[in-house]
């Protein structure tokens, strides 16, 4: 499947550089998890999915375009630390 070539007003690959972007993203959320920074991670995915809206928005898989709205309805839960002592320093 070959993706279609979107050029923004300003002549720059929009959809190439929105793909980049997710994978900078998924490899710096992965990190922070491994680090032991949940709520770090927490905010990190919510970039990550919103690049997912996007490059969907783009690749014409969604009709509907991206939005800033933070759609959660309840906060995340608390992560415990209790059964993996080995990661707590």
């Amino acid at each position: 499947m070959e993706l279609p070539v979107v050029i923004a007003a300003n002549g720059s690959l929009d959809l190439e550089n929105e793909i980049a972007r997710f994978w900078a993203l998924a490899g710096i959320s992965a990190k922070k998890i491994a680090r032991g920074h949940p709520w770090s991670a927490i905010a990190i995915l919510g970039y990550l999915r919103a690049s997912v809206n996007k490059i969907s928005w783009l690749a014409g898989v969604s009709d509907t375009a991206p939005s800033h709205a933070d759609a959660r309805s309840d906060p995340p839960l608390p992560i415990l630390w209790v059964n993996l002592p080995h990661l707590v320093r």
